[in-house]
């Protein structure tokens, strides 16, 4: 794993913290503030997350793509039964991938 412009997420991570894998976000909004732009990895850890809005999805590059993952084929599940609106906003966004997540509850619009 090219780990340039890596970031984890758990739900037992902080927000103020690196974003390493010993040292994970608690959001997925704070790690995709933080890659900006640039493109990078994204890797979530098992488990269920509730957004409170869609998250914004910037583009990648053509070279260093955006990538949103599951870590290791763990399960995670984005649940939006506490929002009910669109999981990501992808308005003019390119170079952007999103692999092994499940969506639930997000009246719709996934």
């Amino acid at each position: 794993m090219d780990t340039n412009n890596t970031y984890f997420v758990a739900n037992n991570g902080n927000d103020y913290g690196s974003g390493s894998m010993d040292d994970p976000f608690a959001s997925l909004s704070h790690a995709l503030d933080v890659v900006g732009g640039n493109g990078g990895n994204i890797y979530l850890r098992e488990g269920t997350y509730y957004p409170t809005e869609a998250e914004w999805l910037q583009s990648g590059t053509a070279d260093n793509h955006l990538k949103i993952s599951s870590y290791n084929g763990e399960r995670v599940t984005l649940d939006g039964s506490q929002f009910g609106d669109s999981a990501f906003y992808m308005n003019f966004s390119q170079y952007v991938d999103i692999n092994g997540l499940e969506l639930a509850n997000f009246g719709g619009h996934g």
